[in-house]
C-alpha cells in the first residue's frame, strides 16, 4: 500500500509516508487500549507496515479486534435535497446529488428502506475529523444501542452554523444525513440551532457494533489499513512464560525473606510478616481494579517488595547505631525510625512519581510494569 505521494521522478514522498504510519500507530494504540487488551505491542515494521501483538484474546475478541483495527470510520454530514421525495418520484437526480438508502428496523422485526437524495459533499466540510468524543449509549425509550458524539470547538461552531442556516422555515424542514463509511445511517430533521456540538447516530446496531463504531469514530484513521498477515501463538508458550515469571517472582521474594531472617533475626521475622501483608494487599488491589498480572507486572511487585525491604534495612541499621551509642531499646527504636523517615519518604515519593508517569503515559510492557508499582 502506498501511503505517500510521488514526486516528478516517481519516488514516494518518504516524509509523508512516515507521518501516515506514525499517525496510524497512535490511532490503533488508542483503539486497542479501549478494548482492554493487556500489554499490546503496536509498532512500525518498515516504511508501510505496522506490527500489532494482542495477547490473551479469545476467538470472538480476536474477530472484534480485527474489525476495529481495519475500520477507517470516515464520518460525513451531508444535506438531504429539500425536494428529495418529489425528485425521487420523478426519478430525477440533480447534479451534485446521489441516491442513498437508509435501513430501519420495524417493531415487527422487518426492515424498511427509505431513499433520499443526498449531497455528494459534506456540508461546510463537516466530517469525523472534528469528533472530540464518542461513546455507545442506549435510547431512553427503545433501549436500542446508539452512538453519542461530541464535536471539538471548531466542529461545534460549524455544526451550529449548519443547524442555524437550515432551521425550519414555516412548514418546510431540512434533513442532515449522517453517513459513515459510505453508508447512510440516519437523516434526522433539523428542528433548530444546535449550539452544544452534540449529536447521535441511530441505526440497526448490536451493542458490540455500537461500541466498535464509537471507538473508531473517536480515533479516525487518515489512511486505510488492511491485515496482510496474521499469526497465532500456541497458548502453551504463554503458559510457560507465565509460570517462569511466577517462579522468578517467588524465588526473589523467598531470597529477600531468607536474607532478612538470617541477618536481622527477630526483627527480620517481623519485617517478613509485614512484607507478606504488603503482598496480599497489593494483589488484592490489582484484583479489585482489575489489572492483568504480566511479566513486567511481576517485576514491579518484586521492586515494590525491594523498596519495603530497603526501608526496613535503613531502620534496623539506624537502630543498631543507636544501641551501640548506649541508648535504651525504646530510645533506639524511636531514634531509628525518626532518622530513617526522611530517606524512606524521599525514596517512596520519587518512586511514586515515576510509577504514576509509567502507569498513565506508558503503553504495553512499560504500563504493565508501572501499574503494580503505582
Amino acid at each position: 500500500r502506498e501511503v505517500g505521494r510521488r514526486d516528478a521522478t516517481g519516488h514516494i514522498d518518504a516524509e509523508r509516508e512516515l507521518l501516515c504510519v506514525a499517525q496510524a500507530v497512535e490511532v490503533l494504540r488508542k483503539r486497542v487500549d479501549k478494548m482492554g487488551v493487556a500489554e499490546p505491542i503496536i509498532q512500525p515494521a518498515g516504511s508501510d507496515r505496522i506490527l500489532i501483538q494482542l495477547p490473551g484474546l479469545s476467538q470472538a475478541d480476536l474477530e472484534s479486534a480485527r474489525n476495529t483495527i481495519q475500520k477507517a470510520a470516515f464520518l460525513e454530514f451531508r444535506m438531504v435535497h429539500e425536494d428529495s421525495q418529489r425528485h425521487l418520484v420523478r426519478d430525477i437526480v440533480p447534479p451534485g446529488y446521489e441516491i442513498m438508502v437508509e435501513q430501519r428496523d420495524q417493531p415487527d422485526g422487518t426492515k424498511q428502506l427509505f431513499r433520499y437524495l443526498v449531497s455528494k459533499k459534506p456540508e461546510q466540510g463537516l466530517t469525523g475529523k472534528y469528533i472530540k468524543q464518542a461513546m455507545m449509549t442506549r435510547h431512553p425509550v427503545t433501549n436500542e444501542p446508539e452512538i453519542q458524539f461530541e464535536f471539538n470547538s471548531e466542529g461545534a461552531t460549524i455544526f451550529a452554523d449548519i443547524t442555524r442556516k437550515y432551521r425550519p422555515q414555516g412548514d418546510k424542514f431540512f434533513q442532515l444525513a449522517i453517513i459513515l463509511d459510505g453508508v447512510l445511517y440516519s437523516a434526522p430533521r433539523i428542528m433548530g440551532p444546535i449550539e452544544g456540538g452534540r449529536g447521535q447516530i441511530t441505526g440497526s446496531f448490536t451493542s458490540q457494533e455500537a461500541f466498535e463504531l464509537a471507538n473508531v469514530l473517536e480515533n479516525p484513521l487518515e489512511a486505510p489499513v488492511k491485515v496482510i498477515e496474521e499469526r497465532t501463538v500456541d497458548p502453551s508458550l504463554g503458559h510457560d512464560s507465565i509460570e517462569s515469571g511466577i517462579r522468578a517472582g517467588l524465588y526473589g521474594i523467598l531470597a529477600v525473606a531468607v536474607f532478612m531472617l538470617v541477618y536481622y533475626l527477630w526483627a527480620g521475622l517481623i519485617a517478613n510478616a509485614a512484607l507478606i501483608f504488603n503482598v496480599i494487599i497489593l494483589i488484592g488491589v490489582l484484583c479489585f481494579i482489575p489489572a492483568t498480572l504480566t511479566l513486567p507486572g511481576i517485576a514491579g511487585i518484586v521492586l515494590t517488595i525491594g523498596m519495603a525491604v530497603d526501608a526496613n534495612v535503613l531502620i534496623f541499621e539506624r537502630l543498631r547505631e543507636e544501641l551501640q551509642a548506649g541508648k535504651s531499646l525504646r530510645g533506639s527504636v524511636i531514634a531509628g525510625y525518626g532518622k530513617a523517615f526522611s530517606t524512606i519518604l524521599d525514596a517512596n515519593v520519587t518512586t511514586l512519581i515515576s510509577a504514576v508517569i509509567l502507569a498513565k503515559m506508558g503503553t504495553g510492557p512499560v504500563q504493565g510494569f508501572g501499574v503494580p508499582l503505582f
